[in-house]
């Protein structure tokens, strides 16, 4: 119920989508992270961050996650 009185019904939610029963496709994950990155005016590239840490197991080094250089 809204402070104007309105009534706004839906069917109980019983899952959360992004939760353990219905998780987030890659598709849904990558439009979040570039959502943020948008947001936060980040001056790295999002896609390539978000395919390295999608795949951070196999990555060798930190060094090598575009936009975590660490400079001297």
């Amino acid at each position: 119920k809204l402070r104007n009185g309105q009534v706004i019904e839906s069917r109980e939610v019983v899952t959360v989508r992004g939760g353990p029963e219905e998780p987030l496709s890659h598709e849904h994950l990558w439009a979040k992270f570039d959502d943020c990155a948008t947001a936060g005016a980040s001056t790295v590239a999002a896609r390539p961050l978000f395919d390295a840490l999608m795949h951070l197991e196999s990555v060798p080094s930190v060094r090598q996650i575009p936009g975590l250089a660490v400079t001297a």
